[in-house]
């Protein structure tokens, strides 16, 4: 598993550095491309450029983060599951903040600038008129405040601490913070850039980051894969919580290692458990569920015998049969971190075809 980690880790960071460079380099065309007056100042032209860039990376990282968090099915095997999607999601959603914080920094830094080299060789604004004018102005002020607002998002994020139930609704929010950060950075980008590659990329990740946004507004990421359920056994042993759910009839067939997001009651919300039951035709299954903060200390008392809940999946990659046949392998797990094992263990009474050498 720790190999596995690796791995992960390594996809993830190949695939930021290799998002930021495509990024990177559409600007440096555009830079490439400008024509400065000739008594341009270096700190100003450092200033007004690295604004752009700073820009640019982060509605970029923005609407990617939108993108993933959307539940993209198609991304699943690419990626190699939701749990390395919503990793992704996680770092690049950190960065883009990351990036927007800088942005603003680099706004601010005309304070710094002015009274080192005075304004001779600042660079001249783009005069704008009419109802165009006032749709810049709009623009800056609402990105300005969705930075702040996407700014104290991440630290609640970040903070471990933060009840996850009031996180799961401020987090709601994303969706209009992003669309208040893509009109601004169409309002406030360069004119020239809609005439070259970068225009045309930011224009895709409008579009990808907009609908992923109303898709999330809407209510409608992983509909496709709700069920209602029903729950047939309670059962506590220790600090596990043993749940087995009855399927409704448009549940689709589960593999080991796979898991799914539960809805015990709308004001929690979701929590993502790992299938611990191979699946059998019978559209039941089962989780262990560990107790390791508030709810799933108090799950045992909440949940009832007949409870209807809701389920979506099945979520994830992590499965016995993905694996080359032609390796011996070893597989080690501890804890709560059985589960899938379990899955695995049962769905190979059934399938001796596919049974290892232990």
């Amino acid at each position: 598993m720790m190999s596995n980690n690796i791995q992960s880790e390594y996809s993830m960071k190949t695939i930021l550095f290799t998002f930021l460079a495509i990024v990177t380099s559409a600007w440096y065309l555009a830079l490439s491309a400008t024509a400065f007056p000739p008594d341009s100042a270096l700190p100003w032209i450092i200033r007004q450029e690295g604004m752009y860039l700073t820009g640019l990376l982060s509605i970029a990282l923005m609407s990617l983060t939108m993108l993933l968090s959307a539940r993209p099915l198609w991304l699943e095997k690419p990626l190699g599951g939701l749990d390395r999607i919503y990793r992704l999601h996680k770092w690049s959603g950190i960065l883009a903040v990351s990036f927007g914080a800088g942005h603003w920094l680099l706004k601010l830094s005309s304070d710094i600038i002015k009274p080192l080299i005075g304004s001779a060789g600042r660079l001249p604004k783009i005069k704008y008129e009419g109802l165009l004018e006032v749709l810049r102005k709009l623009g800056n002020d609402m990105g300005e405040w969705a930075l702040y607002a996407a700014l104290a998002m991440l630290v609640i994020t970040l903070w471990r601490r933060f009840p996850y139930h009031l996180w799961r609704h401020l987090h709601r929010v994303m969706p209009v913070l992003y669309l208040m950060l893509a009109f601004h950075a169409a309002m406030l980008a360069p004119p020239t850039y809609w005439t070259q590659p970068v225009g045309a990329l930011m224009a895709v990740f409008f579009v990808i980051g907009v609908i992923a946004s109303i898709i999330s507004l809407a209510g409608m990421i992983g509909r496709r894969r709700q069920v209602n359920a029903t729950v047939v056994a309670v059962n506590r042993v220790g600090d596990v919580t043993e749940i087995t759910c009855q399927l409704d009839e448009q549940w689709q067939a589960h593999r080991p290692g796979q898991f799914a997001f539960i809805t015990f009651d709308w004001i929690e919300g979701a929590h993502p458990f790992t299938i611990a039951s191979a699946d059998r035709g019978e559209r039941t299954i089962t989780f262990f569920i560990k107790a390791l903060g508030d709810f799933t200390n108090k799950l045992a008392q909440r949940v009832k015998t007949g409870q209807m809940v809701r389920i979506e999946g099945p979520y994830g990659r992590f499965q016995l049969a993905s694996n080359k046949s032609d390796r011996r392998q070893i597989w080690v797990a501890g804890g709560i971190g059985v589960t899938p094992f379990l899955a695995w263990l049962e769905s190979l009474q059934t399938r001796t075809e596919v049974t290892r050498e232990a």
